[in-house]
């Protein structure tokens, strides 16, 4: 009897898991027999262990909640964007405005050679304090269009921010339509040192910027998660890494500048540059490997396809679109004859079809969702388009110069956000900042080593054009005067007959520089025929 009751409390006990579906119906009319009570006592309980209110939905969905990002709306979102436009804008006409007043520079300073220079460097006393000024001037304007893309990708999810980017880099188009102008008007009506942008116009649009950023931003991250001192944080950045970085680059541009014009390439002076960039490059690398993430160009972003495709495709696009920017007014105002201001009105059909190119092709990512494609066609266009460039000579129409342009400013507008979209598409969001940053790093690298070398092409072009057509002639006179002195140099040697034959010379010189141009477009063709199809409208996990 006592085992009976044993038994009954036994199997009160168990009488829980027998209700739950755990238990099958063909085993509840069993339950008295030795054999149910055997079966029973085998079955592990799994559904009634588990409280009514501890489904698994509601324990995961407090964390899924809480670990969402939460990004700026309305008036706050549209203020963010409107100060990064404006920052932007700064920052392009800054580089902008200087490009039709390049060749009046050449001629306050007597110094055609310097134009490769001059990508780095606005106005000065001299061409060598032209170059310093403007290169302090650059270390804040290379930090400004960075921050502003990486503003951008802390206020707006994935898929959002391929249209942002299209806004934010068409400022680069309005400022590139804006910039020649004023730097025509400010080249026939002002002096040298006024063109870049007056500080009376800069300093209350960078106060407000500086205002909106600071009081309105709010970024979804922590400030300073490892809580390190300010000298701590300070000795954590890769100052070894920028000191044989800075060096390695400045000793690869001046022999690409000086070589063939200033020297021979085979003189003491270009091999040892060339040797000595070699030679810090290789130590640059080294140091970079050794810091792993801590270093400049940390090793990770050199093991993932799509970053390595963004950089050369950014690099590509560099060298061919500031190439082309700088030389095509060139030839409007030494082949053509027209002035700065007449320049940069006939440069509008490539810059105006920038500008609407970079527009749409942010709104065309967001919908299509893929980057790849748009990369591929508005390199084609780039190619063509600066190919077609190739043919310009002295008799020349507008109207032909007008539809290149139109064709290569469609291609062109899409280089400006693609290599970082890919970037902060495929990195996870704690590395973005610095794939972003080496995206930009690249893009003002190609241009930087692309210019001097289309320098040195259409030197060497000009020259031998010269000797060609008009043997006895100094041809190395016009590398010493401005490029809009040819008539006057002429004139001064009376030899004004010989013109149409220097301006055919010219003309070879800067097709040259074109077809650097389009080398490179095929160049960032090539490198976005490597990037893998990643949606933009996925959200990476990691938020």
């Amino acid at each position: 009897m006592q085992d009976m009751e044993m038994g009954g409390v036994k199997a009160s006990d168990e009488a829980v898991p027998i209700a739950t579906d755990s238990t099958c119906p063909s085993d509840r009319g069993k339950i008295d027999t030795p054999e149910a009570r055997n079966s029973l006592s085998q079955k592990e309980p799994v559904v009634s262990m588990i409280p009514k209110d501890s489904t698994p939905a509601a324990t995961e969905q407090p964390v899924s909640v809480s670990s969402e990002p939460q990004y700026p709306e309305g008036l706050k979102l549209v203020s963010i964007i409107l100060a990064l436009c404006l920052a932007v804008f700064l920052v392009a006409l800054d580089q902008t405005i200087i490009s039709t007043a390049i060749p009046k520079i050449t001629d306050h300073f007597k110094s055609t050679g310097d134009i490769g220079c001059s990508f780095l460097c606005a106005t000065a006393r001299s061409s060598n304090m032209l170059i310093v000024g403007r290169a302090i001037a650059g270390a804040g304007v290379g930090g400004l269009f960075t921050g502003s893309i990486i503003i951008v990708v802390y206020s707006l999810p994935l898929r959002k921010r391929p249209l942002a980017m299209g806004i934010i880099s068409s400022m680069w188009g309005i400022a590139s339509v804006a910039g020649p102008l004023l730097g025509g008007v400010f080249t026939q009506s002002l002096n040298k040192r006024q063109l870049t942008p007056p500080p009376r116009h800069s300093l209350p649009i960078g106060a407000f910027c500086v205002a909106v950023i600071s009081l309105i931003l709010h970024i979804n991250r922590p400030n300073n998660p490892s809580s390190l001192t300010l000298k701590q944080r300070i000795l954590k950045l890769d100052l070894l890494g920028a000191s044989l970085l800075i060096p390695a680059i400045i000793c690869l541009l001046l022999p690409l500048q000086w070589g063939g014009s200033t020297y021979p390439w085979n003189s003491g002076h270009i091999i040892g540059l060339f040797v000595t960039s070699a030679i810090l490059t290789l130590l640059f690398i080294c140091t970079q490997i050794r810091l792993g993430e801590a270093g400049t160009l940390p090793p990770y972003l050199f093991q993932n396809r799509n970053t390595v495709c963004a950089f050369a495709f950014s690099a590509f696009f560099g060298a061919g679109f500031f190439s082309l920017s700088y030389y095509l007014p060139i030839y409007f105002q030494s082949v053509k004859g027209s002035s700065a201001l007449h320049a940069g009105i006939q440069m509008l059909p490539l810059l105006l079809a920038c500008t609407v190119s970079s527009t749409g092709t942010g709104a065309a990512i967001s919908a299509l969702g893929y980057y790849t494609p748009i990369m591929l066609i508005c390199m084609v266009l780039f190619a063509i388009g600066s190919g077609l460039l190739t043919t310009l000579s002295v008799t020349t129409s507008y109207a032909r110069n007008a539809g290149f342009q139109v064709i290569t400013g469609l291609g062109v507008g899409v280089g400006f956000e693609s290599g970082i979209i890919v970037a902060q598409t495929v990195m996870s969001n704690k590395r973005i900042p610095v794939a972003i940053s080496c995206v930009s790093l690249f893009m003002t690298l190609g241009g930087a080593v692309f210019v001097p070398v289309s320098q040195t092409l259409f030197q060497n072009k000009l020259v031998e054009g010269i000797e060609k057509r008009v043997p006895g002639l100094n041809a190395r006179a016009f590398l010493d005067s401005g490029v809009t002195e040819i008539r006057a140099l002429l004139e001064t040697w009376g030899q004004e007959g010989q013109l149409e034959k220097v301006l055919e010379a010219y003309a070879e010189g800067l097709r040259a520089t074109f077809w650097v141009s389009t080398a490179c477009a095929i160049g960032g063709f090539l490198a976005a025929c490597g990037l893998e199809w990643k949606s933009v409208r996925k959200e990476k996990e990691g938020h």
